[in-house]
């Protein structure tokens, strides 16, 4: 696993939202939940992260994401999995701040 089990509970205590199950999400959540037609919509600049090694939303979804994004940039974190901002956060923070700064004009 990317995270021992105690330090991944630990990190999303800090979230306010709460994770179900996998099984419950895939196989009763994302079947009906489909915004693809939306996505193509979004017209703004958009950042994309992907983990190469996430077991959890792939890859290839979040490219698949990125394409459909008519203003997207797209950046992969290598050997990251579903917590890049935990395990490998200088590089995912760097990725957000040098996109900020291209794409809105102002300092980090």
């Amino acid at each position: 696993p990317e995270l021992p089990e105690s330090l991944g509970k630990e990190q999303m205590e800090k979230f306010s939202y709460q994770v179900s199950t996998i099984e419950y999400t895939g196989s009763k959540v994302y079947p009906q939940m489909d915004l693809t037609n939306l996505v193509s919509k979004i017209n703004v600049p958009t950042l994309v992260i992907g983990s190469s090694m996430d077991e959890i939303v792939p890859e290839v979804c979040q490219l698949g994401l990125h394409k459909k994004l008519k203003n997207s940039h797209f950046e992969s974190i290598p050997g990251a999995g579903h917590f890049p901002f935990i395990t490998k956060n200088k590089i995912f923070t760097n990725i957000i701040s040098l996109w900020w700064k291209e794409n809105q004009g102002g300092t980090v």
